[in-house]
């Protein structure tokens, strides 16, 4: 008996606590955003063809760390 009162507690908690939040004032807000610029500018490198699907984001990821080298100068992060 315990374990349903508690149950039933914990679903009345819930409930009032889903009728508080604040799901549509929020819906407003992001309706009202304009839309999100990506973080990267530029032109992306075009990286060679890999062997394999498993070798492609390696591949990406040694072209993107030689991109940062030669922007910071002596290959510091």
């Amino acid at each position: 008996m315990r374990y349903l009162a508690l149950l039933a507690v914990v679903a009345v908690i819930y409930f009032v606590l889903a009728r508080r939040s604040p799901v549509t004032e929020v819906k407003e807000a992001m309706a009202q955003t304009a839309e999100v610029q990506p973080l990267t500018q530029g032109s992306r490198d075009v990286v060679p063809a890999a062997s394999s699907s498993l070798k492609r984001p390696i591949d990406r990821t040694h072209a993107v760390l030689d991109q940062v080298k030669t922007r910071n100068g002596g290959g510091e992060f």
